[in-house]
Protein backbone atom coordinates (compact mmCIF):
# COMPACT_ATOMS: atom_id res chain seq x y z
CA UNK A 1 0.00 0.00 0.00
CA UNK A 2 1.56 3.26 -0.57
CA UNK A 3 1.96 6.12 2.29
CA UNK A 4 -0.56 8.60 1.48
CA UNK A 5 -3.34 5.73 1.59
CA UNK A 6 -2.09 3.99 4.20
CA UNK A 7 -2.21 6.78 6.27
CA UNK A 8 -5.58 8.22 4.62
CA UNK A 9 -6.64 4.49 6.39
CA UNK A 10 -5.09 5.00 9.70
CA UNK A 11 -5.89 8.79 9.80
CA UNK A 12 -9.78 7.66 9.17
CA UNK A 13 -9.80 5.66 12.00
CA UNK A 14 -8.48 7.77 14.25
CA UNK A 15 -10.95 10.37 13.81
CA UNK A 16 -13.48 8.39 13.65
CA UNK A 17 -12.84 6.60 16.87
CA UNK A 18 -15.57 7.77 19.36
CA UNK A 19 -13.27 6.60 22.94
CA UNK A 20 -9.90 8.90 22.00
CA UNK A 21 -9.85 12.73 22.93
CA UNK A 22 -9.06 15.44 20.78
CA UNK A 23 -5.17 15.29 22.05
CA UNK A 24 -5.33 11.40 21.87
CA UNK A 25 -6.21 11.38 18.57
CA UNK A 26 -3.18 14.07 17.83
CA UNK A 27 -1.01 12.11 19.57
CA UNK A 28 -2.24 8.89 17.05
CA UNK A 29 -2.34 10.96 14.02
CA UNK A 30 1.36 11.83 14.46
CA UNK A 31 2.41 8.47 15.23
CA UNK A 32 0.48 7.39 11.89
CA UNK A 33 2.10 9.59 10.31
CA UNK A 34 5.82 8.29 12.08
CA UNK A 35 4.32 4.93 11.40
CA UNK A 36 3.67 5.20 7.29
CA UNK A 37 6.99 7.26 7.11
CA UNK A 38 8.81 4.49 8.14
CA UNK A 39 7.35 1.63 6.83
CA UNK A 40 8.21 3.23 3.35
CA UNK A 41 12.09 4.15 4.47
CA UNK A 42 12.54 1.13 5.90
CA UNK A 43 10.94 -2.00 4.90
CA UNK A 44 7.49 -1.52 2.48
CA UNK A 45 6.22 -4.67 3.02
CA UNK A 46 5.59 -4.09 6.58
CA UNK A 47 1.64 -4.49 7.45
CA UNK A 48 0.17 -1.87 9.71
CA UNK A 49 -2.36 -4.08 12.69
CA UNK A 50 -2.97 -1.64 15.08
CA UNK A 51 -1.44 2.41 15.67
CA UNK A 52 -5.21 3.22 17.79
CA UNK A 53 -5.19 1.63 20.77
CA UNK A 54 -1.30 1.77 22.59
CA UNK A 55 1.95 4.24 21.96
CA UNK A 56 3.30 0.57 20.81
CA UNK A 57 2.12 0.36 17.17
CA UNK A 58 1.37 -3.12 15.76
CA UNK A 59 2.77 -4.12 12.80
CA UNK A 60 3.29 -7.65 10.63
CA UNK A 61 6.52 -8.81 9.50
CA UNK A 62 6.66 -12.14 7.42
CA UNK A 63 3.82 -13.66 9.44
CA UNK A 64 5.33 -12.28 12.94
CA UNK A 65 3.43 -9.44 14.97
CA UNK A 66 6.13 -6.82 15.96
CA UNK A 67 5.59 -4.01 18.56
CA UNK A 68 7.43 -0.68 17.14
CA UNK A 69 7.54 2.51 19.40
CA UNK A 70 8.66 5.96 18.24
CA UNK A 71 10.69 8.01 20.46
CA UNK A 72 11.00 12.05 19.40
CA UNK A 73 13.66 12.82 21.32
CA UNK A 74 12.15 16.59 21.38
CA UNK A 75 8.63 16.06 22.32
CA UNK A 76 8.11 12.66 24.35
CA UNK A 77 11.11 13.57 26.85
CA UNK A 78 10.27 17.37 27.09
CA UNK A 79 5.99 16.92 26.94
CA UNK A 80 5.56 13.35 27.08
CA UNK A 81 7.83 11.10 28.79
CA UNK A 82 6.01 7.82 29.74
CA UNK A 83 8.39 5.96 32.07
CA UNK A 84 6.26 2.45 31.48
CA UNK A 85 8.14 2.47 28.06
CA UNK A 86 11.43 2.47 29.92
CA UNK A 87 10.02 -0.56 32.08
CA UNK A 88 11.16 -3.78 31.79
CA UNK A 89 8.35 -5.79 33.26
CA UNK A 90 5.73 -3.31 31.83
CA UNK A 91 7.01 -3.75 28.48
CA UNK A 92 6.90 -7.71 28.92
CA UNK A 93 3.70 -7.79 30.26
CA UNK A 94 2.86 -5.85 26.41
CA UNK A 95 4.55 -8.09 24.77
CA UNK A 96 2.70 -11.36 26.01
CA UNK A 97 -0.69 -9.64 25.97
CA UNK A 98 -0.46 -8.66 22.34
CA UNK A 99 1.87 -11.69 21.50
CA UNK A 100 4.50 -9.41 19.94
CA UNK A 101 7.63 -11.67 18.61
CA UNK A 102 9.85 -8.56 18.75
CA UNK A 103 9.66 -5.13 20.15
CA UNK A 104 11.54 -2.52 18.04
CA UNK A 105 12.25 1.24 19.66
CA UNK A 106 12.72 3.75 16.83
CA UNK A 107 14.42 7.11 17.38
CA UNK A 108 12.70 9.91 15.30
CA UNK A 109 14.32 12.88 14.38
CA UNK A 110 12.59 15.82 12.81
CA UNK A 111 15.19 18.30 10.77
CA UNK A 112 18.67 18.55 11.37
CA UNK A 113 21.01 17.45 8.35
CA UNK A 114 23.23 15.98 10.61
CA UNK A 115 24.70 12.64 11.16
CA UNK A 116 25.41 12.92 14.68
CA UNK A 117 23.69 10.61 16.72
CA UNK A 118 25.12 11.04 20.38
CA UNK A 119 21.89 12.13 21.90
CA UNK A 120 20.34 9.83 20.62
CA UNK A 121 22.51 7.32 21.59
CA UNK A 122 23.06 8.44 25.17
CA UNK A 123 19.58 8.53 25.80
CA UNK A 124 19.25 4.71 24.55
CA UNK A 125 22.13 3.93 26.98
CA UNK A 126 20.80 6.17 30.03
CA UNK A 127 17.61 4.42 29.84
CA UNK A 128 18.40 0.89 28.86
CA UNK A 129 16.78 0.57 25.94
CA UNK A 130 18.77 -2.38 24.53
CA UNK A 131 18.21 -4.50 27.18
CA UNK A 132 14.34 -4.01 26.82
CA UNK A 133 14.15 -3.78 23.01
CA UNK A 134 14.78 -6.22 20.41
CA UNK A 135 15.80 -3.41 17.97
CA UNK A 136 16.98 -0.36 17.76
CA UNK A 137 16.80 1.78 14.98
CA UNK A 138 17.15 5.81 14.36
CA UNK A 139 14.89 7.42 11.84
CA UNK A 140 15.84 10.63 10.19
CA UNK A 141 12.36 11.45 8.98
CA UNK A 142 13.24 14.88 6.93
CA UNK A 143 15.85 12.77 5.31
CA UNK A 144 14.27 9.96 5.04
CA UNK A 145 16.80 7.46 6.47
CA UNK A 146 16.92 4.50 9.15
CA UNK A 147 19.95 3.67 11.03
CA UNK A 148 20.23 0.20 12.68
CA UNK A 149 21.40 0.79 16.16
CA UNK A 150 21.11 -3.08 17.48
Amino acid sequence: MKFKDRLQELAGQIIDDPILTDKQQEERIIQAIDLCHFIQCYNSSLKVIDCLHHKINLVEEKGNKKGIYFCDLMYNIKYNFDSALYNPIQIQSFRRQSEVTELWFVVVEEGGMTNDLRDSKEFIQRNNVPAIYDRVFHFNFTLSTVKILK
